[in-house]
């Protein structure tokens, strides 16, 4: 259970009237790691448990992968964040604002790979230094891109060959396709080459500055030498 900048998956419990006023917070508590893209009979069985001893009337499902739980009073944000600790699914994942993945080759009739899996292995990443901004991942398990991995800071796509790995994506005022930045990737290599972009853009990322704008800043050229270069994270090469 802890405070501040809001990272995924997590559960939010909201006090009364703030339940849209996630940038205050001193309004809300979050549980990390708690996943709602699948729950179990026994873990639905506790959710349910613990919010009907707590008198909460209703929950939302958001499109980031989180529980949002408003309406309750300060007293209780603490009990019920530690009565749902058993749900917490995980090491706690600090770097990533949200992640998305589609259900792939498992719940979809388009899907060719499994997104879940490869996103439980990109939440264990640990960055050198903390992220300029906020990260965003967006995982497609075909090339319907539900998930928008074309404007996500970090985008994945399932392909017959392999993976697609897309970065610099943005869809907010300023939006930007993200660059390609290799195909046909196996699930190893995803996650070290996803490791290896984050790391160039953390130790070379200006402060604030999301990847959409890092890569106009920096070059995308210079950013593909840079990802295999020995001194990955030296800020004067």
């Amino acid at each position: 259970m802890k405070a501040g900048r809001p990272t995924a998956p997590c559960l939010f419990l909201y006090l009364p009237g703030y339940s849209t006023d996630i940038m205050n917070h001193t309004t809300f508590l979050l549980v990390p790691n708690f996943r709602v893209e699948t729950f179990t009979i026994e873990q639905l069985e506790l959710l349910t448990h613990v919010l009907q001893d707590h008198h909460v009337n209703g929950v939302k499902f958001t499109a980031a992968g989180r529980l949002r739980v408003a309406g309750i009073d300060r007293q209780q944000l603490d009990v019920i964040a530690e009565a749902l600790q058993p749900l917490a699914n995980g090491p706690v994942t600090d770097w990533i604002t949200t992640i998305q993945s589609c259900p792939g080759k498992e719940g979809c009739r388009y899907g060719t790979r499994n997104g879940e899996e490869l996103a439980a292995r990109i939440e264990a990443i640990i960055l050198p230094v903390p992220p300029p901004a906020k990260i965003k991942i967006g995982i497609a398990g075909c090339s319907m891109c539900c998930t928008e991995p074309y404007v996500r800071d970090i985008g994945l796509l399932a392909e017959q060959k392999g993976w697609k790995l897309i970065f610099g994506g943005n869809a907010a005022g300023r939006p930007r396709i993200g660059d390609t930045i290799a195909e046909g990737l196996r699930d190893d290599e995803v996650i070290e080459l996803v490791q290896r972009c984050l790391t160039v853009y953390v130790h070379h990322a200006k402060p604030k500055m999301r990847t959409a704008r890092f890569m106009e800043y920096f070059g995308v050229e210079a950013f593909h030498r840079k990802l295999f270069d020995e001194d990955i994270g030296d800020t004067n090469a």
